[in-house]
């Protein structure tokens, strides 16, 4: 039923609608096929491309982290191996006064030591079961034992299974001046081999510390990526996730050894840019495309559907009667063959129509000339003049008048040495006519002239007035009724004389 309609649809289509759907179809809609194809190609390219990107880019980040990581983690150990120094940091209380400002001594240090190896390490703080705080701050600076062993970092720290916690920098932790950068606390309980505990130790430092920051924000700010770290219980130690997280494409990452989650977030709108781009000139491609390809088939329509509509339109003057030459402007195209065959067909019928005319007018002019044999013109122009004289004799100047006008209509008819004439002749002719009407119908008739002296003097054929002016008087005013006018005027059309003849009667109908 579907086919059915679109069938019905395109046949009733002009030529050239059909030959425009078509062109669109042949040009459009393969381009745009095409273009939706290469974009989807290059868009999925590009995501590949990416996250293989993405990937390296995680498993890099994620290696430094490790190595870090690993680095603060070999330093800790420095205080862990020595024993005395963890026995020092339970019951430093207990020991000699020397004996502790030689231990003190000692573990300070320590945390020079270790900052020599990590200069980049914020703070270090070392904190024992005897309440003693070393830190690599300011000296002057006192920490309350009491409100440190309440932050969330120490006792995280005093709580873990031994190995290196990392968590999200927290201000409690006041020994060096604050910073706005995002910071990181890693720290570990000091513990000995049979797991006892003696205290914790634990340092700050910049997140970009750990990471190569001149590469990975460079690659941050090209492609606006956000990074997402938690530590192994799911917290939050860095986040620079964009606030609109629709529209992401997330990478996560283990880091092995310590339990970090790395979980990379890039948006597609950055991501795919250029795709976007392309698309965008794509589509400017193919609108434009697609209006050339409209005026090239609307102008290759016309070229073929034009001179179609203008053979057809001939063609239906075949009807009436009205054979017009095409001009083919020398086309060699089919419709060009056509079109000159429809030409010699059109000369062949009025060369046809021509020798049917002369050869019917010959015999129509053989008919008359036998006519006019038939009659002796001397003798019935003899008789007509005797009989008006008989009435002029009589004193009777109406029937005289009457002989007189029928007189002469029958030697314009019957005479032989002219067939062509002059208008004024013609106009002569018709006046005469209509007043031996007159005598007849009491006046009923009426002839308007309007023709200029210079077409009076114009050369006419004979008798062309008279058969159209008979026609109004028989038919035009056959049921009328008052008085019956019948005008005739003429003008100049270029180089031709038109002439109009008119009558207020009835008329024909349609």
């Amino acid at each position: 039923m579907l086919i059915q309609k679109i069938k019905n649809i395109i046949q009733s289509m002009k030529m050239k609608e059909k030959l425009l759907i078509n062109y669109l179809i042949l040009s459009v809609v393969p381009l745009m096929l095409f273009s939706a194809i290469s974009f989807r190609v290059f868009v999925a390219s590009t995501r590949d491309t990416m996250t293989d990107f993405i990937n390296l880019f995680s498993t890099q980040l994620s290696s430094e982290i490790q190595e870090y990581m690993s680095s603060v983690d070999n330093i800790s150990k420095s205080l862990i191996n020595d024993v005395n120094m963890l026995k020092f940091l339970s019951t430093e209380y207990s020991y000699t006064m020397s004996d502790r400002i030689t231990y003190r001594k000692t573990i300070e240090d320590y945390i020079y030591n270790m900052s020599l190896q990590r200069p980049d390490l914020d703070s270090i703080i070392v904190i024992g079961n005897s309440n003693s705080v070393y830190h690599n701050g300011n000296p002057e600076q006192i920490l309350d034992i009491e409100i440190l062993k309440e932050t969330n970092w120490y006792k995280r720290t005093w709580n873990s299974d031994g190995n290196l916690i990392i968590l999200s920098f927290e201000p409690e932790l006041d020994i060096d001046e604050a910073s706005t950068d995002p910071m990181v606390f890693i720290g570990r309980p000091l513990m000995d081999a049979y797991g006892k505990r003696y205290g914790i130790i634990g340092f700050t430092t910049l997140f970009d510390n750990i990471v190569s920051t001149n590469i990975h924000n460079q690659i941050i700010s090209d492609y606006e990526i956000g990074i997402e770290i938690r530590n192994s219980d799911g917290e939050l130690i860095y986040d620079t996730t964009p606030n609109d997280t629709s529209n992401l494409i997330t990478i996560s990452k283990k880091a092995p050894g310590y339990g970090l989650t790395i979980n990379i977030f890039i948006p597609e709108k950055i991501l795919f840019s250029k795709a976007y781009m392309l698309r965008n000139l794509t589509y400017s491609f193919v609108v434009v495309i697609i209006i050339l390809a409209v005026l090239l088939s609307i102008i290759l329509s016309r070229s073929i559907t034009k001179p179609l509509s203008t053979l057809a339109s001939s063609m239906k003057l075949i009807d009436k009667q009205d054979y017009v030459l095409i001009p083919n402007g020398n086309r060699k195209d089919e419709i060009g063959i056509l079109t000159q065959t429809y030409n010699q067909m059109v000369s062949k019928i009025n060369t046809l129509i021509n020798e049917v005319y002369a050869a019917k007018l010959k015999e129509k002019q053989a008919q008359f000339a036998a006519l006019q044999n038939q009659i002796n013109p001397h003798m019935l122009n003899n008789t007509i003049e005797s009989i008006r004289m008989r009435a002029t004799l009589n004193n009777d100047p109406e029937v005289s008048g009457m002989i007189k006008m029928l007189g002469k209509i029958f030697h314009l008819t019957l005479s032989k040495k002219k067939k062509i004439h002059t208008v004024a002749d013609e106009v002569e002719h018709i006046n005469t006519y209509i007043s031996l009407l007159n005598m007849r119908h009491d006046n009923r008739f009426k002839l308007d002239i309007d023709i200029p002296e210079k077409i009076m003097k114009a050369r006419f054929i004979r008798f062309a007035f008279q058969p159209l002016v008979e026609n109004s008087v028989i038919h035009g005013f056959d049921s009328h009724t008052g008085e019956c006018r019948i005008s005739i005027s003429a003008a100049f059309r270029g180089n031709d004389i038109e002439i109009i003849i008119k009558d207020n009667g009835t008329g024909i109908d349609g």
